[in-house]
């Protein structure tokens, strides 16, 4: 007996829990479904009649929590405060208390839900936007008041860059944090002295060798890395050629360990063209010949890697030797025929 029922009793009653259960979970679900529907209807209304209270707020972030993605709903958000920053009766101290909330609600509650969207990462951009020029705009009257508000601006920025290394250490890979940072760092650099601005860039630097060093297949660590490679030469004061060299030493590096990798090739290329800009022809022609006697080593161990073939039909090109190139997209042709026609244009 089982608590008064027959043994029988109780295993038909466990025989069906499966589809109760089931049935259960399904009516709960429908339950969400019509009360976020009920929510996103009244949001809308509100929206239309320009309602910007603290009720049409608080509602928003109900909307937003289940739904991060619904970008009407974070327009509508924006437009409630930028309502409060016309609205005379709210002064600024408040608003930017508002903002900051906006900030930390965004942390707490909603990006975790979602670190990789872009409706999130593009709000906590665009209130930090609007926080810096009220912080900044309420001190412009008083020198020492304001070089008081930049350092908190300053410290703001600061704390936005440890908040992505976070998101980076989960996820190294999370291409809308990679963009948020390079965001973050350029508030920083118009808040900074040229010296600061120097060590940032250098910091930054080396920030993306150590994620392209934990894993050289990160897309997002090697653009980023193109993006401040001129900078960062200006800043460390390095000679043209020893910056090349260096590069291309952690690029063969990434190659000989992973020829498969497309990250390190894609790199590569733009190393290759930057260079055909900034340093002399004859320079850039002996470099791309020591390239190609690399890559040949490279190729007799793969043979079958094709970004080893691309890469050799690029540098070729560079250096004019069509026939070259002519027989590397032949190649190319053959190991991977679905892209014949593509590989045809590297001969134009």
């Amino acid at each position: 007996m089982q608590h008064g029922r027959s043994k029988a009793d109780f295993l038909a009653a466990t025989a069906l829990q499966p589809e109760a259960v089931r049935r259960a979970k399904y009516l709960v679900e429908q339950n969400k479904i019509a009360q976020y529907r009920a929510k996103v209807t009244e949001c809308l209304g509100l929206k239309a009649g320009n309602d910007f209270s603290d009720a049409a707020l608080s509602l928003t972030a109900s909307v937003l929590a289940d739904n991060p993605e619904f970008y009407t709903i974070w327009n509508y958000r924006r437009t409630i405060f930028e309502a409060r920053i016309r609205d005379q009766g709210h002064g600024p101290k408040a608003v930017i208390e508002l903002l900051m909330s906006d900030i930390k609600w965004l942390l707490v509650s909603i990006l975790p839900l979602n670190p990789k969207s872009y409706w999130i990462w593009n709000h906590r951009r665009w209130c930090l936007e609007v926080l810096t020029k009220l912080l900044l705009a309420s001190t412009a009257t008083e020198p020492e008041v304001t070089a008081a508000a930049t350092e908190k601006v300053k410290q703001v920025w600061k704390g936005e860059l440890a908040l992505v290394n976070k998101f980076l250490d989960m996820d190294a890979r999370n291409f809308h944090a990679w963009g948020y940072r390079q965001y973050t760092t350029s508030q920083l650099h118009t808040l900074q002295t040229p010296a600061s601005s120097a060590a940032l860039t250098t910091a930054e630097f080396d920030y993306t060798t150590a994620k392209i060093s934990s894993s050289l297949g990160n897309y997002s660590a090697w653009h980023a890395r193109s993006t401040l490679l001129p900078a960062y030469l200006a800043a460390t004061n390095q000679s043209l050629e020893s910056l090349l060299d260096a590069e291309l030493d952690l690029l063969h590096n990434a190659m000989f360990t992973e020829p498969d990798g497309q990250s390190h090739w894609l790199y590569h290329k733009w190393l290759v063209t930057w260079a055909t800009q900034v340093v002399a022809k004859e320079k850039v022609e002996e470099k791309v010949r020591e390239e190609i006697e690399l890559l040949q080593e490279l190729r007799a161990e793969e043979p079958g890697c094709k970004w080893v073939i691309g890469a050799l039909a690029f540098l070729y090109g560079v250096i004019e030797d069509k026939a070259k190139v002519a027989e590397c997209v032949v190649r190319l042709q053959e190991m991977d025929p679905d892209r014949s026609g593509y590989y045809a244009t590297l001969q134009k």
